[in-house]
């Protein structure tokens, strides 16, 4: 039987928005760093020229593998990723549901996509788990619950749709938002 993910798979392939970890290898259930998100939406977003663009004075650039870069740089330039910290880019870290989600709702308003709407937070105040939100990501994260990107489980935690680890999302949860 195919997987639940497998037409996103077959769609984002086939779009060539994301590639395979390997010539023969697309690894739905690893983990997906900081800058393969990145590179799924720059190429959502046809590929821009990035040439030129800077990734500023991050101790960790030249981290950035080069089938990366020009995504990396772009979403840099456009403020779609930023840094760990003041210093530092951590590119191959995975991303987590919170970077997730703000850099789908930057992404989202970079290129004018209107799917949720960052109302007042009172929403989403009542999971067990709001108060472990980042500041920097509550806006976002209100925009994906509105958005019915991410929900509270059944325990009354945010959890990311249909993700089954708690703190990040596989290449197929990904997958599934850009197909869906």
């Amino acid at each position: 039987a195919a997987a639940w993910y497998a037409s996103a798979v077959s769609f984002v392939a086939g779009e060539e928005i994301m590639g395979g970890t390997s010539e023969t290898t697309f690894n739905p259930d690893g983990e997906m760093s900081r800058a393969m998100l990145v590179t799924a939406l720059y190429r959502m977003a046809g590929s821009p020229d990035s040439a030129g663009m800077v990734l500023g004075e991050f101790s960790d650039a030249a981290d950035v593998a080069d089938w990366a870069a020009p995504a990396v740089r772009w979403a840099v330039q456009n403020g779609i990723l930023t840094g760990t910290s003041a210093a530092t880019l951590s590119p191959n870290a995975p991303v987590t549901r919170e970077q997730i989600v703000v850099m789908l709702y930057k992404f989202t308003q970079s290129k004018g996509i209107t799917i949720g709407t960052p109302t007042a937070h009172d929403n989403f105040k009542g999971m067990k788990d709001y108060g472990s939100i980042s500041s920097w990501a509550v806006d976002a994260m209100n925009w994906g619950y509105n958005a019915h990107l991410i929900q509270g489980s059944t325990d009354g935690r945010f959890t990311v749709t249909y993700c089954t680890k708690p703190e990040l999302m596989s290449k197929e949860e990904i997958e599934s938002v850009g197909y869906q």
